[in-house]
């Protein structure tokens, strides 16, 4: 199943900057989509999640430096939280943050680049060439995409059909979009 947890879909609402970079964000065909496919957490996994994020925040506070090199932000309180998520159910974070994907290697926490999730969606037949540029082109490329590829930073952006036989197939467990 591939889901934004509400935590990420509340810091886009909050982040005007989140906004201007992601203008389909709130698309009323995605925005129902994310509804349908919300995941409920049960209190336990609540807990867990919340003293991982603990944990998560924490390592990054102290060691800050390592994650602000070549201009880069932290991961933020809600990329901790996805991490945590990541970590307590078993699901893989999708995100092209570098800060992210180094503090999930430090933890062994699974993660994938999105250029790694359109390739698994592009192996299922879920998406194809021509629907890969269709929402808004793709903007903002990290300097982790491979050349000669489209653009992950409108992966996100390409409609899925959530929970559908192939990605299940293609995926152990699930995957989180943050």
């Amino acid at each position: 199943m591939l889901t934004i947890l509400k935590d990420v879909e509340d810091e886009v609402h909050q982040s005007s900057r989140l906004r201007y970079r992601y203008p389909w964000f709130d698309n009323l065909e995605f925005d129902e989509e994310r509804v349908s496919k919300r995941v409920r957490l049960n209190p336990s996994e609540k807990s867990k999640i919340v003293a991982m994020t603990s944990v998560l925040r924490a390592h990054v506070l102290e060691h800050a430096s390592t994650y602000t090199k070549q201009g880069r932000s932290p991961p933020s309180q809600t990329d901790c939280f996805c991490l945590a998520f990541g970590q307590v159910r078993p699901a893989i974070v999708a995100t092209d943050d570098l800060g992210m994907h180094l503090l999930a290697d430090e933890f062994e926490i699974p993660i994938f680049h999105c250029h790694e999730v359109l390739k698994k969606m592009l192996t299922a037949n879920m998406v194809d060439k021509q629907k890969k540029t269709h929402r808004n082109g793709w903007v903002n490329k990290p300097c982790n995409w491979p050349k000669g590829n489209i653009n992950p930073s409108g992966c996100q952006a390409v409609k899925v059909g959530c929970g559908s036989q192939a990605l299940k197939k293609t995926w152990q467990g699930s995957l989180q979009i943050c």
